[in-house]
């Protein structure tokens, strides 16, 4: 049996638990508007202490203190990354590329018509020279044509063994394994403050779905790719989808703050490329009203990974003009790919 007077009690306690709260960590989580707390210890640890390092981290600061002028709330902290060059090497080719020469190599026998398809038959060799640098319309063909008839549960199991089991030629490790540590770290970091992370690339959103849950804590739904044309069939008494050899959206350039628009629906806070192919998503994130920030990789380290500039020309000098800040992987990071800081 209650007590007189406990009822006014309790708000009481609730009312002064709920200041203190706000005093200590600027958090009434457990009374009204959750904030995330900040992640304690030392954070970002394979991006070398510099400069730019701090201007990240004090722009993730501002944007998540409520005291701050720049304070974005949490459902609006939206996060967007290229993947291929941005969160994953792209050397000798996106590795979806990579995946789907090796597919029709390891299958032509059960194809013999792909000795005569003008999409596949250039790459049926094991020679990476055959596939340097293959992107855009040559890409998506050879891709398309590989995954005809194919629906997401007959993909899954031939793409995760070559996961596993497919090496990268110059460093010999897996190729998952050529994810890049400082961004992992970002997305992990932008996550524990609130942030919701989202991949927005011009590879297979049905292929990076297979590993970006595993490889990067963004689950397949927050993925926003590149698709064939699908078609509902029934095979041996069963629905599936199945992808046929038709472009549905090619997510470059421009196509990109159209399918984050469609999918996200509001601009994102924060924006990270790579490439001319990431302009436009750079563009639509810090033309946003109010903070925003884009970072664009640069790839010149030629020593730990890859050294060039082509097809990132025109994104370096709009990164000048724009204010985007330019990470350096020569200077900017400490340690590059995932498996560096063991």
């Amino acid at each position: 049996m209650l007590k007189k007077n406990s009822f006014p009690l309790s708000l009481a306690l609730k009312a002064s638990l709920a200041a203190f709260l706000i005093l200590t960590s600027g958090s009434i989580s457990a009374f009204g508007r959750e904030e995330h707390q900040k992640p304690a210890g030392k954070v970002l640890v394979s991006w070398k202490d510099n400069q730019l390092k701090k201007e990240i981290l004090d722009f993730v600061r501002r944007v998540t203190d409520p005291r701050s002028k720049d304070f974005v709330p949490v459902e609006d902290r939206i996060a967007v990354f290229d993947n291929d060059g941005t969160l994953l090497c792209e050397k000798p080719a996106f590795f979806q590329v990579i995946f789907a020469r090796d597919s029709a190599v390891a299958r032509q026998k059960d194809h013999p018509e792909w000795s005569e398809d003008a999409a596949i038959k250039p790459f049926l060799t094991n020679d990476d020279s055959a596939i340097a640098g293959l992107r855009g319309k040559e890409a998506t063909r050879l891709i398309a044509a590989c995954q005809n008839d194919l629906s997401v549960e007959e993909l899954q199991p031939l793409a995760s063994k070559w996961l596993v089991d497919a090496k990268h030629k110059r460093f010999n490790r897996p190729y998952m394994q050529l994810k890049y540590a400082p961004m992992v770290e970002l997305l992990s970091h932008l996550r524990a403050n609130g942030f919701k992370t989202y991949i927005c690339s011009g590879a297979g959103a049905d292929f990076i779905r297979l590993y970006s849950g595993s490889s990067y804590g963004i689950p397949a739904e927050q993925v926003i790719g590149s698709s064939l044309k699908r078609e509902f069939v029934v095979k041996d008494g069963k629905s599936h989808v199945v992808s046929r050899p038709v472009m549905h959206v090619y997510n470059v350039g421009p196509f990109k703050p159209i399918m984050i628009d469609e999918h996200i629906g509001k601009r994102p806070l924060i924006a990270v490329g790579n490439s001319d192919g990431d302009i436009e998503m750079l563009m639509y994130c810090t033309d946003r009203k109010g903070p925003s920030l884009g970072i664009l990789l640069h790839h010149d380290d030629e020593v730990r990974e890859y050294k060039y500039d082509t097809g990132a020309e025109k994104a370096l000098q709009k990164a000048s003009e724009r204010g985007w800040k330019v990470v350096s992987i020569k200077d900017d990071f400490e340690n590059v790919f995932a498996d560096e800081q063991k």
